[in-house]
């Protein structure tokens, strides 16, 4: 009789939801993620691609991996043995830039094959992202990791294609990473703010979000700018980032990664390999189950052509056209 009872209420809700036009929760195609094969054993923790055959990763363990073939092989070097790297950016083939914890920072000019050192002197702090703009402005983000104020963000921003680095008045806690827009501004997180550059860094607009809620990674597409981070939170605008609505999913979840393909479809992902979907520009979001076998802690996501990409725990990468 309770089973009777249970079948007939749900389907009753189901009903009831369809006519007032609610989707109910559902579960998007996993897609076939596959491992990648790379020798890199450590966390990877950045990956970029500036096309659809040539990306980068980085690692803790101080190694970079490049591609040239979509991923298929890679070649594997050492630029900092004792830095563990964060992020990765890179403006074409050849200019590009990495960063991480102690201050590391190094720049590159002939597509990775030599590294200038231009690590900060402030070893205590972490530089968290880097994000070239145009040939000439990059601007590397972190937090000071000091005792007294260890979330204190700071911003450094080179005008001479990396060889000297200016270090920004801090704007806030708890900085998340560097997002350009597509021939657009530069975009980042602090508790409750977004920051916004349309000069390569030299200055930045700041925009009020939701009081007090910290978020790691943005994306903004035209009108359309979506947030996420710990706790599940997810924000969007759809009014260039004057109003924010909250979309958070379930509170366990941490997002560490947000790729988006256009302003309507994109993805999240984070710790214990979640990964959700949404195709209405933030408002919902879907989760796309991995595998179990494949299931693990992501720290990063790249779109390169019709792939998506994961990285995360242990050197592990996982691609798979996109569901």
């Amino acid at each position: 009789m309770t089973s009777i009872k249970n079948t007939a209420v749900t389907t009753f809700r189901a009903a009831i939801l369809a006519i007032v036009g609610i989707a109910m929760p559902a579960q998007a195609s996993a897609g076939d993620f596959e491992p990648v094969r790379l020798d890199i054993t450590e966390n990877i923790t950045g990956i970029e691609f500036v096309s659809a055959d040539t990306g980068f990763v980085v690692s803790q363990g101080g190694q970079l991996g490049i591609t040239h073939d979509g991923g298929r092989t890679w070649r594997v070097m050492t630029i900092a043995p004792n830095a563990p790297l964060e992020d990765v950016s890179f403006l074409d083939g050849r200019t590009g830039a990495v960063c991480g914890r102690g201050g590391s920072l190094y720049v590159t000019t002939d597509g990775g094959r030599r590294w200038e050192n231009r690590s900060i002197m402030d070893t205590v702090s972490w530089l968290l992202s880097v994000q070239w703009v145009d040939s000439l402005h990059a601007v590397a983000a972190g937090m000071t990791r000091a005792t007294a104020s260890p979330l204190l963000g700071f911003t450094l921003v080179t005008r001479d294609r990396g060889r000297t680095w200016q270090r920004q008045e801090s704007m806030g806690l708890g900085y998340g990473e560097l997002f350009r827009a597509p021939h657009g501004p530069v975009y980042f997180q602090s508790f409750g703010k977004l920051h916004m550059s349309r000069d390569g860094g030299q200055t930045w607009r700041t925009i009020e979000t939701l009081d007090g809620i910290p978020g790691r990674v943005t994306s903004v597409t035209g009108r359309v700018g979506i947030l996420a981070g710990a706790g599940g939170r997810i924000m969007y605008s759809h009014d260039n980032g004057r109003t924010w609505n909250d979309a958070s999913a379930d509170p366990k979840n941490v997002f560490t990664s947000l790729a988006m393909v256009n302003a309507d479809t994109g993805y999240v992902a984070g710790l214990n390999g979640v990964v959700m979907k949404t195709t209405d520009a933030g408002v919902s979001w879907t989760d796309i189950a991995l595998d179990p076998s494949l299931a693990f802690d992501i720290y990063d996501m790249a779109i390169a052509g019709e792939y998506v990409y994961l990285v995360g725990r242990s050197g592990t990468v996982l691609r798979a056209r996109r569901p």
